[in-house]
């Protein structure tokens, strides 16, 4: 089960949607008292950094998806268990690469839960300090990454927001897209993702053409992972009642605008209700 999240806006490369997403995002997890205690964070990317990575080291497009599915078993720890075998498997799929390129390129990938104040200490500084499309391109996407941040921050977020270059969620590196998700311990010393997001122009965009109806909209949202939740919920010796109280209806005609009058009432009050209405309708009221 999900609970999904969506904002569709006309204006384009309005970060605030992007902002107010993640700070939506942080305000319903920290609702639960036992995510504040399991070490949560926010991790951002941009697909074009990811480009610009390959770029910079003259990566064909056609080996980005594979490299990059490298990287995620290395990380998974399911079938490539070290780093060295890392390596050696993106330097069979790049023939024409040195060992030091390929080292180099793979450091570069393996950038994670960084602060973006903090990326001249990484690998990405060759990048960032060099010249030409790859630097335009990694500049480019920083700045951007840098102006969601400062506004989510503005809106509330007090999680650190770090960079993490690896993820991309299978979203195509060769079309800029924001991404982020939010890690936490679902478990003690387990860490996984519980809710993740990002920018949808160019999948809208498709959508639409595909529907022979194309506007000029943009798209963003995220998705909280409720079994995440739920493994977390069930850990903890917290009571979470489902409702506070049950207005039972009955009667052959129901009063159902006065009962959505009271049910608001008592919601405006935050005392959580439900109703339950009479399988007879024979019942008298």
């Amino acid at each position: 089960y999900e609970c999904a999240f969506d904002v569709v806006t006309p204006i384009k490369g309005n970060y605030l949607v992007d902002a107010e997403l993640i700070a939506i995002c942080h305000e319903i997890i920290t609702k639960f008292d036992i995510l504040k205690q399991r070490n949560v964070t926010f991790r951002i990317n941009h697909t074009s950094l990811v480009r610009a990575i390959f770029l910079y080291y003259s990566v064909p497009a056609t080996k980005y998806r594979s490299v990059l599915d490298l990287v995620e078993e290395y990380l998974s720890d399911k079938i490539i268990r070290n780093k060295k075998h890392l390596i050696a498997s993106v330097a069979a799929l790049l023939p024409a690469k040195n060992g030091q390129s390929v080292c180099a390129l793979v450091d570069s990938l393996l950038v994670t839960d960084t602060p973006i104040s903090n990326l001249s200490s990484t690998n990405l500084k060759v990048i960032i300090k060099g010249r030409g499309e790859a630097t335009a391109l990694a500049k480019g996407a920083i700045r951007e990454l840098e102006t969601i941040i400062s506004l989510s921050q503005a809106m509330g977020v007090n999680r650190p927001i770090n960079l993490c270059v690896n993820f991309t969620m299978g979203f195509d590196c060769l079309r800029g897209s924001i991404l982020w998700n939010v890690i936490g311990e679902t478990r003690p010393g387990k860490k996984q993702i519980i809710a993740h997001g990002g920018r949808y122009d160019y999948q809208l965009e498709d959508f639409q053409k595909s529907c022979h109806k194309l506007r000029e909209l943009y798209c963003a949202g995220f998705t909280i992972l409720m079994e995440k939740l739920l493994t977390c919920l069930n850990q903890s010796n917290e009571h979470h009642s489902v409702v506070d109280l049950v207005v039972f209806v009955t009667g052959l005609r129901p009063p159902v605008k006065d009962v959505a009058q009271l049910m608001n009432s008592l919601w405006s009050a935050d005392i959580k209700c439900c109703f339950i209405e009479s399988l007879s309708p024979q019942v008298d009221d």
